[in-house]
């Protein structure tokens, strides 16, 4: 059986129920964590990382809460940590 990725969820209200932490553990994802702002998941990586379990994914809506989009949050968390994404968005 092959494992399934770690996914950290990055999502505002609106997009949340489309990638609901329910949903995925359902088919044998871990959920790692879940945020809904840029700011606070990229404060919040650092910790993760300094546990055994590996983020194999990020799911980031492109419309976030905070000072930062998605899309920007999605940049750092690619060069500050080599976490690949997937753009989420409810449009």
């Amino acid at each position: 059986m092959q494992a399934k990725a770690n996914i950290l969820i990055v999502a505002d209200e609106s997009i949340f129920p489309l990638v609901n932490s329910d949903y995925l553990s359902s088919y044998g994802y871990t959920i790692v964590g879940t945020s809904n702002s840029g700011e606070s998941a990229l404060n919040y990586i650092p910790n993760l990382l300094k546990t055994p379990l590996q983020t194999d994914l990020a799911l980031i809506g492109v419309q976030l809460n905070g000072r930062i989009s998605g899309l920007q949050a999605a940049e750092l968390i690619r060069q500050r940590f080599n976490i690949p994404v997937l753009y989420v968005s409810d449009r």
